[in-house]
């Protein structure tokens, strides 16, 4: 069990210091078409909210935003 309350607690620090990203323009894949969306939140574990131009808003997981 501790080793798992510390990997949460460590993504969600992880998480709070990349909020500094919200606002940025992503390209990533969406159901198999690339996109560029707008971060709106970014969740643990590489986790991101994003929108795109169209208004519509999608949970996207697996993004990397370290480099």
């Amino acid at each position: 069990m501790q080793v798992t309350s510390q990997a949460k607690t460590f993504a969600k620090v992880t998480a709070n210091r990349q909020k500094h990203h919200i606002g940025q323009i992503i390209k990533t894949s969406l159901f198999g078409r690339i996109v560029d969306g707008k971060i709106i939140e970014v969740h643990p574990f590489g986790t991101v909210d994003i929108e795109l131009s169209g208004g519509q808003c999608y949970r996207v997981s697996g993004i990397s935003l370290s480099a």
